[in-house]
């Protein structure tokens, strides 16, 4: 009996997603980080 599905299919998924899809998903991480604080620092200094 032959097996080709992989037994990690998220290996699979994470090859289609490549570092452009990594460093997309990164970055808005980021900006969900840095921009209410950016927000709230320029509130408290007006």
């Amino acid at each position: 009996m032959k097996e080709s599905k992989s037994k990690l299919p998220f290996a699979k998924w994470i090859k289609r997603f490549g570092f452009a899809g990594f460093m997309f998903f990164f970055i808005k991480g980021l900006l969900w980080l840095i921009v209410p604080a950016l927000l709230i620092w320029l509130g408290f200094s007006w």
